[in-house]
């Protein structure tokens, strides 16, 4: 029996490109059988279109199940200086995870600049709540870099085989005054699945963290 694939609108397509991190706008040209033709892209310089084109792969693998052909996608990029330097990213200073019994205990400290901030989560020990402990400290670091402007709750997490790699997929909400909004990171695990966690979990809020003060 075929599953009738899902139906998405042109429209939540390019919204779904416009979260990975460095694109500035993206539009989606369907075919007379309203498959995908091309996807255009505009970005910043800040990665290689290499890059970007995989990060759109792999969204939409993640999201709908959709295998992208790479030669229908294009990627401009711009160099913004008009909008100053660019912005400040929260990058990983430690990782400590530790298990005692059936309690587990993570510890996530995060640098901005020259400005360090301490996360922590505790919960069950059990191995399915790792990397959501993990997640979870990472975004109560990031909340103290933002004072309170913003809630940063982990939505969903999941790791999935992709180009032969392990990849590491977090889903943020994040409530404020003018709504909610979920974003979307994802990472490379290298030798370590807890470092992956961390990254795609900064890699959901950085690109957004200036919107956030």
């Amino acid at each position: 029996m075929t599953t009738e694939p899902r139906k998405v609108s042109l429209q939540e397509c390019e919204s779904l490109i416009q979260q990975i991190r460095d694109v500035i706008s993206a539009r989606v040209v369907a075919d007379e059988h309203g498959g995908i033709q091309e996807i255009h892209v505009l970005a910043e310089i800040n990665r290689s279109p290499k890059q970007i084109v995989r990060d759109i792969e792999t969204t939409f693998m993640v999201n709908y199940g959709w295998s992208i052909d790479h030669k229908k996608i294009s990627v401009v990029q711009l160099e913004t200086k008009e909008h100053g330097p660019a912005p400040k990213r929260m990058v990983i200073e430690t990782i400590n995870f530790t298990i005692s019994g059936a309690h587990s205990e993570v510890k996530v400290i995060l640098r901005l600049g020259e400005t360090v901030r301490e996360g922590n989560a505790s919960g069950a020990g059990a191995r399915s709540n790792h990397a959501r402990l993990i997640a979870t400290a990472t975004l109560d670091a990031a909340e103290k870099f933002l004072e309170g402007n913003v809630l940063l709750v982990v939505e969903d997490i999941t790791a999935l085989h992709f180009a032969g790699k392990q990849v590491a997929l977090v889903c943020v909400a994040v409530v404020g005054a003018s709504g909610e909004e979920s974003l979307l990171g994802a990472a490379f695990s290298r030798q370590d699945d807890k470092e992956g966690i961390v990254r795609a979990t900064l890699d959901a809020i950085n690109r957004r963290y200036s919107l956030f003060n």
